[in-house]
């Protein structure tokens, strides 16, 4: 009698399925790896880019910094671990430039602005220990450390 070759065994196409499971597995494993990568790239990119914008603006309010004491041409700048404090100019396009006292500082993961606009007749340099109503500028900058 003759055999008939004709054909797969079971044990070739088990062994032909194994394969298969393993390269498909592999191939989803190394898709959801660089797509976790890409993602958190695009995240930390997203986070630097805020980082800048922040630190662009605060730096350009620290350039305008203004002398408050003329005659012993004295700057209230008030420089701290978190927190920097600092007269400068403040205007918008409904009224003229005034003045105003200006505060940054870090609370938790966010970097928050403070203003205080100086009437003209306000001479009140001093800054309060606490700034009700301040704004954030970024959140979760912790994570660039």
């Amino acid at each position: 009698m003759r055999k008939n070759t004709a054909g797969f065994t079971v044990l070739e196409f088990l062994v032909a399925a194994f394969i298969l499971v393993i390269v498909i597995g592999s191939s989803l494993l190394l898709f959801k790896k660089s797509s976790s990568s890409f993602s958190e790239g695009k995240n930390k990119a997203e986070i630097y880019q805020d980082a800048r914008e922040c630190l662009g603006f605060i730096g350009a309010h620290l350039k305008t910094a203004l002398v408050n004491d003329w005659e012993n041409n004295r700057i209230n700048f008030i420089g701290e671990e978190k927190k920097v404090k600092f007269i400068g100019p403040f205007s918008t396009p409904e009224d003229a430039s005034d003045i105003c006292k200006m505060s940054f500082y870090l609370e938790g993961k966010e970097m928050k602005i403070w203003l205080e606009r100086m009437g003209k007749k306000e001479k009140d340099y001093s800054f309060p220990d606490s700034f009700p109503g301040s704004q954030t500028l970024i959140s979760n900058i912790q994570e660039l450390i």
